[in-house]
């Protein structure tokens, strides 16, 4: 798989990118993706439980 493109700074200078990716060599296991999921959505619920807890702390504080 390629991916050409062009990025060009503010002075209007353009360059030409391309990506090659190799996915011929992917041998995913689908268990991986259900783990991967697990750990970011558990990430996320441990990030959103300790902002509540820190927001009712402050919140007790500020009156």
């Amino acid at each position: 798989m390629e991916i050409q493109g062009t990025i060009c700074d503010p002075s209007n200078v353009c360059n030409q990118i391309s990506l090659t990716l190799d996915l011929s060599n992917v041998a995913g296991n689908s268990g991986d993706g259900y783990q991967l999921f697990a750990v970011a959505f558990s990430s996320v619920i441990v990030c959103f439980l300790t902002a509540l807890g820190v927001g009712s702390v402050i919140k007790i504080f500020k009156g």
